[in-house]
């Protein structure tokens, strides 16, 4: 071999220009950034929106207090039977869905002997069973129940759900 041969090397050429780095491809590149992020941005915009718009789960206590004043403005219009109707059907309702019992067609003393309410403390647990005696009676028996009577029913209602523990109570 020559030595002159390793530094004679003849199919090697000079630098050329890369083809793509002539091209003017820069600012599609850039477009196409900008495009992402704006993209991006807008998606991250209508998450937001989406999130402080969503609808809240409502607690069930919640729920049945609403339904109850709801029942506090219909009282007069009603029926002394279908006043203790609606309003037993919104306590089982709600316990309904606390409890996991379906207690919604049976009367107090069906319910009582059953321990549908085992999980509850023994006065709140009374104070129910009470209104649901006074409420089977009226719905029931027959028993008269006066206009000036419905607010004492409704309040005691209210008083059982309000004194209800909110830390186990699922959501709707």
């Amino acid at each position: 071999m020559n030595e002159n041969a390793a530094e004679d090397i003849r199919d090697l050429t000079g630098p050329e220009a890369f083809p793509l780095l002539e091209a003017d491809w820069t600012p599609w590149f850039v477009g196409a950034g900008v495009g992402l992020a704006v993209v991006a941005l807008a998606l991250a915009l209508f998450w937001l929106l989406w999130w402080a718009l969503r609808p809240r789960p409502v607690r069930l206590r919640q729920q049945a207090l609403r339904r109850l004043e709801g029942l506090r403005a219909e009282a007069p219009g009603m029926e002394a039977n279908q006043f203790a109707t609606q309003l037993l059907r919104v306590l089982r309702e709600y316990y309904h869905g606390r409890y996991g019992d379906s207690l919604l067609f049976e009367t107090g003393p069906e319910f009582s002997r059953r321990g549908a309410l085992e999980p509850m403390e023994g006065e709140r647990k009374a104070r129910l069973e009470r209104l649901f005696e006074r409420c089977d009676h009226v719905q029931f028996g027959g028993g008269a129940l006066p206009l000036e009577r419905r607010p004492v029913f409704l309040e005691e209602a209210l008083d059982i759900l309000r004194d209800e523990p909110p830390d186990l109570e699922p959501r709707v």
